[in-house]
């Protein structure tokens, strides 16, 4: 199937396309949509809180945004987020990728009427600047609609770094054995078991379900279910975050906090870079923040054994997609995962609210039990959003040969369909025999 291709790339404030379909190619170079130091941070947040809080922003950014007209004057003299604001972020970014006075430009136009139905997106991105694959590109609006939101085009994301590129064959299979990971730290937000169930009560998967797992237990799964015994999918059901952990606390603050944000902490050692990660339980069932790096490099060695099963990582979290603009392009969790040679990974660039990730993974599995391809249970799914307008939230990276659809699963002919089962069981309180779980998350990102 013919689908667009876009490499992109940043040098300076520019942004330097080169578009293709078919026989069609052609340059674009136009200025990037938001600068990488204040303008695309403070349209992160804005996206993310969608209450406009002037406090939440630094004055660099809170002057984007009133420049921009992201932010708009409200009946009390105050600022709130424009009612538009997702339809004119997503004009701005394609103004900036795709303008119509350029080649690159005519080559869209020429893939979008040449193909009567969904156009497939490809974009590609340079892996020395994480910038670009920071912008929100699921946001694209063209010809009065968001390209991605509905039936008129798919989207995945691909990084550009100089490493062999495995041909992945599909797997073969009766049902499609999904690893469910929930960790529930005691100190941090309960996500309640909404998400587990959902998976869980669809027949054609196989779940094996880790309650409650520290990243060794994860690990010393890993080591006992390698090659063709390796789960098909990985999803993991729980909290994230981005920013830069406390070498003394192992808290997570902001980015550009000075300081540790944890009130019991308040030391200066944090680390140097800021990245993903994830909320594990430790030992005593509070939170373990585990990096992005180390995620990665754990399923990174199963995915180094011959004959490995694994094809597809689920990262049901908030920020999992993030990047820090200007920093590393593998700084995010799903970048990092795909630097590891997984050949799909899913997971959100925003915040998402527990309800939307429930309804998303039941009809992303739904999709891929279906015999979909993953980029097509990814439409799917992402349809399902529409309604709280975080159909954006999700984004897909793929690391396989020239594979337009992600078709990384087939189901064996008459294969047999397992009867309906329950839920699978509650997740239930900590060993001691506590339920209460803190008010206070103890970083300083909101946790949905």
């Amino acid at each position: 199937m013919d689908r667009l291709v876009l490499e992109l790339s940043r040098q300076d404030d520019q942004l330097h396309g080169w578009a293709r379909f078919g026989e069609s190619s052609g340059w674009a170079h136009t200025k990037l949509p938001f600068d990488a130091e204040f303008g695309l941070p403070a349209v992160l947040k804005l996206l993310n809180r969608e209450a406009y809080n002037a406090d939440d922003y630094l004055d660099a950014e809170d002057a984007f945004l009133r420049q921009a007209e992201l932010v708009i004057p409200s009946g009390d003299d105050g600022l709130v987020a424009s009612t538009a604001l997702r339809r004119q972020v997503g004009q701005r970014l394609m103004a900036s990728l795709l303008p119509p006075n350029q080649q690159a430009g005519y080559v869209f136009k020429s893939a979008y009427e040449a193909l009567n139905a969904t156009l497939p997106v490809e974009i590609q991105f340079d892996a020395n600047d994480g910038t670009v694959g920071a912008l929100p590109w699921e946001l694209l609006h063209f010809d009065e609609d968001f390209l991605f939101r509905g039936s008129r085009g798919t989207l995945s994301r691909r990084l550009n770094y100089p490493r062999h590129i495995a041909s992945w064959q599909p797997v073969e299979v009766d049902r499609l054995r999904v690893l469910l990971i929930a960790p529930r730290p005691r100190d941090v937000s309960d996500l309640g078991e909404a998400e587990i169930q959902a998976i869980t009560s669809i027949n054609e998967l196989e779940v094996d379900f880790l309650p409650r797992p520290t990243v060794d237990e994860f690990f010393n799964y890993l080591q006992t279910h390698r090659r063709a015994r390796a789960p098909h999918v990985i999803h993991f059901d729980g909290h994230g975050v981005f920013g830069r952990r406390c070498a003394a606390c192992r808290m997570v603050s902001p980015r550009r906090a000075p300081v540790c944000r944890n009130p019991a902490c308040g030391r200066d050692m944090l680390e140097d870079t800021a990245q993903g990660y994830l909320a594990w339980e430790g030992p005593s069932q509070n939170v373990d923040f585990v990096s992005a790096e180390d995620f990665a490099d754990k399923i990174g060695k199963v995915m180094g054994d011959e004959g490995c099963a694994l094809r597809m990582v689920v990262v049901s979290a908030c920020r999992s997609a993030q990047l820090a603009s200007g920093g590393s392009a593998f700084s995010g969790i799903a970048q990092r995962l795909n630097k590891a040679n997984v050949p799909a990974v899913v997971a959100m660039q925003l915040d998402i609210l527990a309800d939307q990730a429930t309804t998303f993974a039941q009809a992303l599995y739904r999709g891929l039990a279906n015999g979909d391809s993953v980029v097509d249970a990814l439409a799917w799914a992402r349809t399902g959003l529409r309604q709280d307008q975080q159909w954006y939230c999700p984004v897909l990276y793929l690391r396989a040969v020239d594979d337009t659809e992600a078709r990384f699963f087939t189901f064996r002919t008459g294969a047999t369909r397992s009867p309906e089962r329950a839920p699978a069981p509650a997740v239930g309180a900590p060993p001691d025999g506590s339920t209460q779980r803190s008010e206070t998350v103890v970083v300083s990102n909101v946790l949905v």
